[in-house]
């Protein structure tokens, strides 16, 4: 283990997408509430309703889980163009910062996309 990164090692005979669909959950802040330490079936329709659940991304896309399908109706019946715009969030977000000087941080690079 290097500064909390960790490498492992998946053997299944079934594809490692279905098995993270099937028991993975995203990591989400504290202040989005859960149920007995699991994501609420609410939390969890949110997500995959506002997001593209483009695979890349190691965390769940929080501040657009309001914009949900109707709300992003309404916004465009208002004459709003909307675009989309993918954020794959990476480590870099939730590293510690582990050095006396801050300027001395570095924060690793993530990958985005906008239509």
């Amino acid at each position: 283990m290097m500064n909390g990164l960790r490498t492992i090692r998946f053997q299944s005979d079934e594809p490692l997408e279905e098995v993270i669909d099937r028991i993975g959950e995203p990591p989400l802040p504290p202040y989005i509430k859960r149920q007995s330490g699991r994501i609420t079936e609410q939390i969890r329709s949110a997500i995959r309703q506002s997001t593209l659940n483009q695979r890349g991304s190691i965390a769940a896309p929080t501040a657009g889980l309001h914009f949900t399908p109707s709300v992003l109706k309404a916004v465009q019946e208002r004459g709003v163009r909307v675009v989309e715009l993918t954020l794959h969030v990476g480590y870099g977000t939730f590293e510690p910062v582990r050095v006396e000087n801050i300027f001395e941080h570095r924060v690793a690079a993530e990958w985005f996309s906008i239509s």
